[in-house]
C-alpha cells in the first residue's frame, strides 16, 4: 500500500512541476522572439504563476487526490509550492526589465504580496519553524489573540490579488498576450483554478450529501468535548480515522470557517452517525461546547488514508501501535474498534496530568476481548525508558506506528522512537495543526 502511495506521490509531484506548466513554457519558447536568457527568465514567472494556481486548486481538497497521496501530503504540496512559486517569481523579478510603469508596477505589487503571504503563512499557519522553535511557538501564541484563525484565512486568501496582478501582468504584455497558443492556455488554467475554488467554496457545500445535524454535545472532561452528528441519508460513507472538515453556517456562536476533526466513532459501528472528540482550545473550538443539539452542519469529506494503511499492515500481520497524543486519540479508537480481532493492535494514550481517560473502558473492552490487543495509557509523556518498556522487540522492529496529536509533540514523540530503535519509515504520523 505504501509502495502505491509513494508511486501516486511522485507522479502527482512530477505532474505539479513539469506537465502543468510544460504547454506554457513550450508554446512561450516557440513563439517568442528574444534571446534565451530572456525567454528564461519569462519563463520562471510563468511557471510560477501556474504553480500558483495549482495552489488554489489543493486548496479545493480534491477528495480523490486525498485518496491517492493522503491530505497531509496534500498540505506539504500546497505549502512547498508557495516557497518555490516566491523563488522563480524572485527570479523573473530580478531579471527582467520593463519600461513600461504599469506592467513593473504589477508584478512588484504582486511580488511583495507574495513575500507577504508565504512569511504570514510559515509563521502563523504552518509548523515548519513554529513547531520545531520554542520561542516562536511563544511569539505566536502571544500573538494569537490579534492574528486568529478566521483572520488568516482571510490574509491567505491574498493569493487571489497576486493572481489577478500576475494575469493582467501578462496580459499587458503585448508580444506576449500576442501569442494566441499560449494566451489560451494561461487564461484556461487561470479559469480552471478560480472556478474549482469558486464552486468548492460557494456551491458544493450547499449540497445535500454534504448535510448533518447534532445530535450529541456533551463535555469528556473541563476542555474536551464529544460532538454526535447525524450524517445526511446521501452522505458519503466513511472510514475509520478519516476526517471531516466541519462548517457550522449562519450559526451566531462559532466561526462559519470549515474546520477539520478526525472521527472518534468506528464505521463499522455507524455508517450514518459519526462521533468527534474535540479539545475547546482554538478559535473555532472554544465555543463548540455552545451549539445546540438539532443544529445544521455542513460536512467536507470523508478525508485520510489511515483505514487503508491499517488494512494493509492487517492483511500482512504486520503489528500496528496507534499513538494518541490528547485528543489525538479519536482516529486511534475509531481504528482500535474496527481492527481489534483483526490485526495486533497496540493503543498509547499520553493525556495531560488534569484530563480524563475518557475512553478507558472501550479500549479495556477491547482488550478483554482480544488476546493480541495491547493498551498502555498514561497521564503524562512516555519517555524513552517508557516505550522500551511497553514495546516489545518485534513492535520496535517491524511495527508499523501511526501518531496522532499536536505538531510538536508528535515531532518528539517520533524523535523517541527512533532512539530506541523504530525505522523512521514505519512511522506515520497525522498533526492537529495542519
Amino acid at each position: 500500500m505504501l509502495k502505491r502511495h509513494e508511486a501516486a506521490l511522485y507522479a502527482t509531484w512530477l505532474i505539479i512541476l513539469v506537465a502543468i506548466p510544460a504547454p506554457l513554457v513550450y508554446f512561450l519558447n516557440q513563439n517568442l522572439v528574444d534571446t534565451r536568457q530572456n525567454i528564461l527568465i519569462y519563463s520562471f514567472g510563468v511557471v510560477a504563476y501556474v504553480w500558483w494556481l495549482t495552489i488554489v486548486f489543493l486548496s479545493t481538497r480534491p477528495r480523490w487526490l486525498d485518496r491517492l497521496i493522503g491530505l497531509p501530503s496534500m498540505y506539504f504540496a500546497h505549502a512547498l509550492l508557495g516557497v518555490l512559486a516566491l523563488s522563480f517569481a524572485t527570479l523573473h523579478k530580478l531579471q527582467a526589465f520593463s519600461i513600461d510603469e504599469t506592467i513593473k508596477n504589477l508584478g512588484n505589487y504582486a511580488w511583495y504580496l507574495s513575500i507577504f503571504s508565504i512569511a504570514y503563512a510559515i509563521f502563523f499557519m504552518s509548523g515548519w519553524l513554529v513547531d520545531r522553535m520554542r520561542f516562536l511557538k511563544r511569539i505566536k501564541n502571544q500573538l494569537h489573540f490579534i492574528f486568529k484563525h478566521q483572520l488568516s484565512l482571510w490574509i491567505h486568501r491574498l493569493n487571489f490579488v497576486i493572481i489577478g496582478l500576475i494575469w493582467l501582468h501578462v496580459h499587458l504584455i503585448g508580444r506576449i498576450s500576442g501569442i494566441t497558443n499560449f494566451i489560451i492556455i494561461f487564461d484556461i488554467y487561470t479559469i480552471f483554478a478560480l472556478s474549482a475554488y469558486a464552486w468548492h467554496q460557494f456551491i458544493s457545500y450547499d449540497q445535500k450529501k454534504y448535510s448533518g445535524q447534532v445530535i450529541g454535545n456533551f463535555p469528556l472532561d473541563a476542555t474536551t468535548q464529544q460532538l454526535v452528528i447525524k450524517l445526511g441519508q446521501k452522505a458519503a460513507d466513511y472510514r475509520a480515522g478519516d476526517i471531516f472538515f466541519l462548517k457550522f453556517k449562519k450559526n451566531p456562536v462559532i466561526s462559519s470557517e470549515a474546520h477539520p476533526f478526525s472521527v472518534t466513532s468506528s464505521s463499522d459501528e455507524s455508517h450514518k452517525v459519526v462521533t468527534f472528540t474535540i479539545q475547546r482550545l482554538g478559535d473555532f473550538t472554544k465555543a463548540i461546547n455552545r451549539v445546540a443539539i438539532g443544529s445544521d452542519v455542513q460536512l467536507e469529506g470523508p478525508f485520510g488514508m489511515l483505514d487503508a494503511i491499517v488494512a494493509d499492515s492487517a492483511k500482512k500481520k504486520q503489528p500496528v501501535v496507534l499513538y494518541g497524543l490528547g485528543t489525538g486519540i479519536a482516529p486511534v479508537r475509531s481504528l482500535a474498534v474496527k481492527y481489534a480481532n483483526k490485526a495486533a493492535i497496540h493503543v498509547i494514550w499520553s493525556t495531560h496530568r488534569n484530563s480524563a481517560i475518557y475512553y478507558d473502558d472501550d479500549f479495556l473492552s477491547l482488550k478483554n476481548n482480544d488476546a493480541h490487543f495491547k493498551y498502555d495509557v498514561k497521564k503524562a509523556r512516555f519517555t524513552q525508558e517508557n516505550l522500551t518498556s511497553i514495546l516489545d522487540k518485534t513492535e520496535i522492529s517491524a511495527a508499523r506506528f501511526i501518531i496522532v496529536g499536536s505538531a510538536a509533540i508528535v515531532l518528539n514523540v517520533e524523535s523517541n522512537l527512533r532512539k530506541i530503535g523504530v525505522a523512521g519509515n514505519r512511522l506515520i504520523d497525522e498533526r492537529l495543526t495542519m
